[in-house]
Order: C-alpha cells, then structure tokens, then sequence
C-alpha cells in the first residue's frame, strides 16, 4: 500500500490537530461488479399475502438484527420475517397508545426497541412489538436543552436511534424560522443517556434558500436546500460507534485528486479518529439544473419562485459539482459509502470500510441505493410495478463486498 504523497498528508495534518487519523491507498482496486443477486421479492400480490399485508404506499423500511423486516405503510409498521412471510401489524391510525397519526420515519436499535416517529411524537416499543410509551418532543427535557444551549428559534426531531430503553441518539435540526429570507439552519447530533446529554457534533446547514409572502392573512413560500452540494450523514455501527461525514470538509484539489473524512466517534469514551479517503468530483448534470426549472414552470407568474430559482441555479453552476458523498449505510462494522459517481449503466459506487480494522476494504458498484443493508443484504422499496403494488427487494451481497 502507498501512502498520501507528503504534500497531501502534511495539509491534511493541518487541518486535524490532535485527532488520529487513519491514511488510505493512493491507488485502488477496480470497483467490483455484479454484486447483488436478488433472492427475494415480497409485499405485493405473487406472494398470495392476506389482503392486509400487501403493500399500499410504503415510505420506510427498516430491519432487525434477526432479519425481521418492518415496513411503514398505510398508517401502520407491517412486519415480515426473513423469508418475507407476515408476522404482525403494529399500531394503525389513531391517536391512542401505540398508534399514530402520521409516521415520519422508523428505526430499530441493536437492543431491538422500535421507534416509530411522528411529527413531534416517538412511541417506543420493546423487541417483541410490546407498546412501552409515547414521548411529546415539544415538551421533553432534550428539546429544553437544545433551546438553552442554541437559542434556536425552530427546534425539530429529524432521526431517533434507540440505542436502550435510556440511551438514544437523536438528530436535531434548528434555527431560523422556516421561511426566513437569510436562513439559518444546523444540525446537532445527540447522545442522551440516563440524565446526561453530549453533543456529539455541530453541522452548519450550507446551500438553503427560502421566501415567505404574506398576502390578505394567508401565507405562501418555498425552501429549498441542496444537499447535493453539501451533506451530512451519520450512521450508528456495531461497537457503540457512530460515523458521521461532514461534506463541507472535503479536501478539494483541482489538480489532482480529492478526499472526504469518515469520522469514526466512540460513545464508549468520546474518542475520534478519522479514515480519510480519495474520491472522484462528480460535475452536476443537466438534470439537476432541470429540476428547478421545470419547479419554477409549474407557477410561471410567481416572481418570488422564479427570483429563488435563479439563485439557486447561479449557485450550482458556481459550485459546478456534487459533494463527495450522498448517502451512508451500515452493516454491523462495516460503512457504505456511496459516492455520486457511475458508470455507463447508471450504476452507483460504494466504498466500503472495516470500522473495527479502521481501514478501507473496497468499492462496488451497486444497482442504486439501497433503503437498508443487513446482515449481508440490501434492500430496496420498488415502488412503482407491473402488479400495481409496491413491492420490497431482498438481495444477497457478495462476500468480497465485506473483503471476504
């Protein structure tokens, strides 16, 4: 294995004093192909499911790790074991204990509770689908913390990781008032355990823009943030670590070539180290720039919109390219990284990294994201099919995926 060339390695010890950092190769392996075979499809009617576990409109998946599959849909989480056979349903619409009004999203901890969250609401549930309560955000002693430390005017739940019944991690969003004409907007990602709260990072929210009219006591606006232009992503592993990826961070050289910082946190003793890794920019396409033309098509006598889309569209042409990464995934101690970078087929390359080894294992080109990796699958909701029922895909990852 080579080493950063010295030029490279003494920048990028400037810029991480007094953190340990893990060098990568300067040259890599070709990207492995073919590595998901399909062994699985369920949810929609080839199955011959009870009319109550087909799949309706899902948005969230999520899976245990003794591969129970739980799938958000109509109101409700539908359980299926590995084999993508019915368990139970849990909860439904309602107001009462265990169910919900509207679910935002879904996770499971590696002590096996459930969290099923709402817009201000999170009903736990224990490891066997047991209703254990339903905490209000709005009026918990972690929104009251976040609003004497920051100030923040606009304080949201985004993601909640159950690490135990009294150990979580939670991902806050704040700042400025939704539409504020020069927003301000961050993210802090919790640790909570017993009565003690820390701060595990602090990210400034980059490339957001909004207006607010107010017109005759009705309101209208817009907001839009480009997060592929700049990212965070965190991402729970086994072993009490948590990984999170700061874009902004991203060693730029034109010349030559470019590097994003895997930083690999301990809850265990607050100690970090760092993998940083070489990565290809990828420019923005056409249909990125597309998108907000055709947002400010749909209401073409609104000069408020078409004034935000040119600011926006100056902005990326500007930036001219993606950040280094769009999306991270975990499996045990293994991280996926999945770059913005593909090939002919539109396939998208992951770099996958040993956590535990802290090192780089691989890169593999995979079909598109997948909603989860597990325990050496990937799964994907396919919501659009020939049956017109969404359907969920099981694939099997190849070993060399995980340098096996």
């Amino acid at each position: 294995m080579k080493l950063f060339r010295i030029s490279i390695l003494i920048l990028l010890l400037f810029f991480n004093c007094g953190t340990e950092v893990e060098f990568q190769i300067d040259e890599m392996e070709p990207p492995l192909t073919d590595v998901c075979t399909l062994e699985l499809t369920f949810g929609n009617n080839e199955e011959n499911l009870p009319s109550e576990y087909l799949l309706i409109s899902p948005s969230s998946i999520t899976v245990s790790d003794n591969n129970d599959i739980f799938v958000e849909d109509e109101t409700s989480i539908k359980v299926y074991n590995s084999n993508g056979r019915p368990k139970t349903i849990i909860g439904g619409k309602g107001e009462g204990p265990g169910e919900f009004r509207n679910i935002f999203g879904i996770s499971i901890g590696p002590s096996g509770i459930l969290l099923v969250r709402e817009e201000q609401y999170s009903s736990i549930f224990t490891p066997d689908y047991k209703f254990i309560s339903k905490i209000d955000f709005r009026y918990s002693r972690l929104r009251a913390s976040i609003q004497e430390e920051y100030k923040w005017e606009s304080i949201n739940l985004s993601e909640v990781l159950y690490l135990s019944e009294d150990e979580r991690i939670a991902l806050i969003r704040g700042g400025t008032h939704l539409y504020n004409p020069d927003p301000s907007h961050y993210y802090v990602l919790i640790h909570e355990k017993h009565d003690s709260l820390k701060s595990i990072v602090h990210h400034s929210i980059e490339y957001e823009f909004s207006y607010y009219r107010r017109i005759e006591g009705a309101g209208y606006g817009a907001r839009y943030t480009l997060d592929f232009l700049s990212k965070f992503l965190w991402s729970y592993v086994s072993g009490d670590k948590i990984i999170y990826v700061k874009t902004s961070e991203d060693v730029i050289n034109n010349n030559s070539e470019s590097y994003y910082t895997l930083h690999v946190f301990s809850l265990h003793d607050g100690q970090e180290k760092e993998i940083i890794q070489r990565y290809t920019r990828i420019p923005v396409s056409d249909e990125q720039i597309r998108y907000f033309n055709e947002e400010a098509a749909f209401n073409p006598k609104n000069k408020d919109l078409r004034n935000l889309i040119d600011r926006i569209i100056n902005t990326i042409e500007d930036k001219k390219y993606n950040a280094s990464l769009q999306s991270l995934k975990a499996d045990r101690n293994y991280i996926f990284a999945f770059t913005y970078k593909m090939n002919s087929k539109k396939e998208i390359i992951a770099d996958v990294f040993d956590i535990d080894a802290g090192e780089y294992l691989v890169s593999a080109y995979f079909p598109k994201i997948p909603r989860i990796i597990k325990n050496g699958y990937a799964y994907y909701l396919i919501s659009e099919t020939d049956e017109n029922f969404p359907k969920i895909e099981k694939y099997k990852l190849d070993p060399a995926v995980y340098g096996k």
